[in-house]
């Protein structure tokens, strides 16, 4: 802060101290040096000085509980819906399947693809014996691996999916949080004109008791299926 925005912020500070302390304006202007006009602008800018911080800071902390809440639900959703998740992700990396190989037994001269190799139950009697050596024999095309993928993803979510019935606690719980977020944002206090989301836009008075209604009967109707 500049010294001259410094020295004018003191006043302002000042000019409300006496304010407070119960001096007129004109007294006020007397003891700062200023005129009567100046003296009643300076406390004015004051007052609306802590206002504009004491919003901010109430908007800030809005949001910041806003944001835990959010972390709450997101948390709860696939727990109380028994939604099912993957125990591991899927990953593909292409390089380990651009090429196509044969396998050729060195003992017997006969040769394999990599699936009937991999599908091969015994070496000439021997279930662990290979001698079998690789040879590039081509390459696979975009679209063989795409497909490879594909049958890669269907049998990983097939064997990764883990299935869980919902659960009633959480279910509670993320219904509580419902009502908190509400609450938070203004949902259940409409104001005289507007009501006010969660992006600090204003929304019709009427799509907010709309909102309102559908809030309160998903949460009575959840309320009444849980007993």
């Amino acid at each position: 802060m500049k010294a001259k925005d410094l020295k004018l912020y003191n006043r302002r500070a000042r000019a409300l101290d006496l304010k407070l302390e119960g001096k007129s304006e004109r007294e006020i202007a007397k003891i700062l040096k200023v005129g009567a006009t100046t003296a009643h602008n300076d406390i004015k800018i004051a007052i609306e000085d802590i206002n504009t911080k004491d919003t901010k800071a109430i908007n800030n902390k809005r949001t910041m509980i806003g944001i835990r809440l959010e972390r709450i639900i997101d948390r709860l959703t696939p727990i109380a819906m028994g939604m099912p998740y993957l125990r591991e992700s899927f990953t593909f990396d292409p390089s380990i399947y651009d090429s196509i190989f044969e396998f050729v037994d060195e003992d017997t001269g006969a040769r394999y693809t990599q699936e009937e190799h991999d599908n091969l139950y015994t070496h000439n009697g021997y279930l662990t014996y290979c001698n079998c050596a690789e040879e590039v024999v081509g390459t696979r095309t975009e679209k063989e691996l795409k497909k490879i993928e594909q049958e890669k993803k269907r049998k990983h979510l097939k064997e990764h999916t883990v299935h869980r019935p919902p659960d009633l606690k959480s279910l509670k719980l993320l219904l509580e949080t419902f009502k908190s977020y509400s609450n938070l944002w203004g949902l259940s206090e409409p104001t005289p004109n507007v009501m006010i989301d969660s992006r600090s836009q204003t929304i019709n008075l009427e799509e907010g008791k709309q909102v309102k209604q559908f809030i309160k009967e998903q949460i009575e109707g959840a309320d009444n299926d849980l007993g």
